[in-house]
């Protein structure tokens, strides 16, 4: 992949509704261009798509401050955990 594409590989990314349709697209882009992909939806996503599923129901404020406080606590890099220096 080229374009828009370059540079892309080692960062992360939540993708939302990546179950199907333009979420799914998203995260397959994303993950084709070498970033890390975490989707969050009621249901999972394609067994072939290379993602971290995390099942949550974004339709309510509980449900999307549970999908924050779920990201921050088990996908930040070290260099962002609490006490780090960096």
């Amino acid at each position: 992949m080229t374009g828009v594409d370059e540079g892309l590989s080692g960062l992360r990314v939540l993708v939302t509704g990546g179950d199907r349709g333009l979420g799914e697209a998203t995260a397959r882009r994303f993950a084709a261009a070498g970033v890390t992909v975490l989707t969050a939806s009621r249901t999972a996503p394609p067994g072939d798509l290379l993602a971290t599923f995390i099942p949550e129901d974004l339709r309510s404020k509980k449900g999307a401050a549970g999908l924050g406080r779920r990201v921050r606590r088990r996908h930040r890099r070290p260099s962002q955990q609490r006490g780090s220096l960096e």
